[in-house]
This record gives C-alpha cells, structure tokens and sequence, in this order.
C-alpha cells in the first residue's frame, strides 16, 4: 500500500462514508426512536431546519470530521504535536514500508481537490 493509498482509504471510509451515514440516519431517523438523548436532540433539531440549514449541519460535520483525521495524519507525520512522548512511524505489514511522512498534506489536497459543495 501507497501513503496516497492509505490516505484515500481512509478519507473514502472514515470521512465520505461516515458523513454520509450520518446524512442518511439524520434524514430518516425519527427522534422518538432514538435512545440517546443528544441524538434525540440533534434529529428534532435538524427536523426543524429548511434544506439550506440541514446543508450547513452536513457541511460542520464534514468539516470537523476532516480536522480530525487530519490532525490525527499529522501526529502520525510529525507536523503536529499532540502530546505523544515520542515520534509515531506509520509502516505497511507487507515489506514494511514507511507511510508516515506527508499524510497529513495528501489528505489536505484531496479534500481541497475535491472538496464537497457547500
């Protein structure tokens, strides 16, 4: 595996899906089956907004969850310090190769790139 590779799996599954997973509960999803009350909370919220509003809800949750996996890539690179005693190498299970290095910037192009309307 390619670090662009990694970064496109991880960016196709931890971010495109679970925002749309999260579009697909939000949008069909009663509040009264949910059993967590901020879930609950969040669906009659949502329930109320026009389409535009509903668009901003998806669009905040893409955008905190790309910071997420970009600050995580980038403690993995090196470029950002979140605390760890030591550096983090990121290497394949086949032939060891090293990934760590750039993720964090790959995946900052790739969502600049192709960057979901707002």
């Amino acid at each position: 595996m390619t670090p662009e590779e990694f970064v496109s799996v991880v960016r196709d599954h931890i971010v495109n899906a679970n925002v749309a997973e999260y579009h697909e509960l939000l949008e069909h999803t009663s509040p009264a089956n949910a059993s967590d009350p901020y879930w609950r909370s969040l669906l009659e919220l949502y329930g109320r907004l026009p389409a535009a509003d509903r668009a901003v809800v998806l669009a905040v949750m893409r955008q905190v969850a790309s910071d997420t996996v970009s600050t995580l890539l980038g403690a993995i690179d090196g470029s950002c310090a979140i605390g760890l005693p030591e550096g983090v190498t990121l290497v394949t299970s086949e032939g060891q190769s090293v990934l760590s290095g750039s993720l964090q910037d790959m995946f900052l192009l790739a969502e600049e790139i192709n960057e979901s309307p707002r």
